[in-house]
């Protein structure tokens, strides 16, 4: 039986690399990403495998093409919940990497005293997640603005997984003005100025949609309750 080799092409010569070659959809060929260094708008993603083993490559070729499916689409219509959240997991797994080699310091931040929650929480995205979210933007072909409802959703996402991850000194406010605060860079005086609410739940690794639990199964009728 033929192997598969859609959006695939050899290279030169025995034993060169195959190559991912992808349409990339008209309606998206005038887009800054697609572009050439001549300012011609591109037609085809073309891509090295790295491999020479038609199998292999094939494994790799299906990989681009859910890697440029997926891009495709949030250059359409923008990142979805689940796209956010997928990398709201690659947020807090980097900065678990990050802060495995941070030396301890023994350092406190003053809290905040509540003032407009807008205006705090716009700040707290500009010190510790504008850089996550620039670098988002790059790869996913989007455009957020600072100050607008989209970015700091996206905002609220990342600095919560730098938070589950430990990340030194990550804060985030809310709006009933307590401060959601990183276990580390404020020690015992993290919830100083939040005494007098209930205690915050604690906050969770990010889960991405592909780890998530399959739904149970519904409970057929006979073993109801009646």
């Amino acid at each position: 039986m033929a192997l598969d080799l859609r959006h695939m092409k050899s290279g030169r010569g025995a034993g060169t690399n195959w190559f991912f070659v992808y349409t990339i959809p008209r309606e998206l060929r005038g887009q800054p990403r697609f572009m050439t260094r001549n300012g011609k708008p591109m037609t085809k993603i073309t891509e090295s495998l790295g491999t020479a083993d038609p199998h292999e490559a094939r494994l790799r070729r299906d990989e681009r093409v859910v890697y440029w499916n997926r891009q495709f689409r949030m250059l359409r219509d923008g990142p979805s919940e689940d796209d956010i959240r997928e990398e709201a997991v690659e947020v807090y797994r980097a900065t678990l990497k990050r802060e495995a080699t941070r030396p301890a310091w023994w350092g406190y931040k003053p809290p905040t005293t509540p003032e407009d929650y807008t205006r705090r929480l716009d700040n707290e995205i500009a010190l510790y997640a504008y850089k996550e979210i620039a670098d988002y933007c790059k790869r996913a072909g989007v455009l957020l603005e600072p100050g607008t409802e989209p970015y700091r959703k996206v905002g609220i996402e990342f600095i919560k997984a730098k938070i589950a991850a430990h990340a030194w000194g990550v804060q985030l406010p809310l709006p009933d003005g307590r401060w959601l605060r990183s276990s580390r860079g404020f020690g015992d005086l993290s919830g100083i100025d939040d005494q007098h609410l209930p205690p915050l739940r604690k906050s969770e690794p990010p889960v991405a949609v592909s780890e998530r639990a399959p739904p149970l199964p519904p409970v057929p009728l006979s073993r109801r309750e009646t």
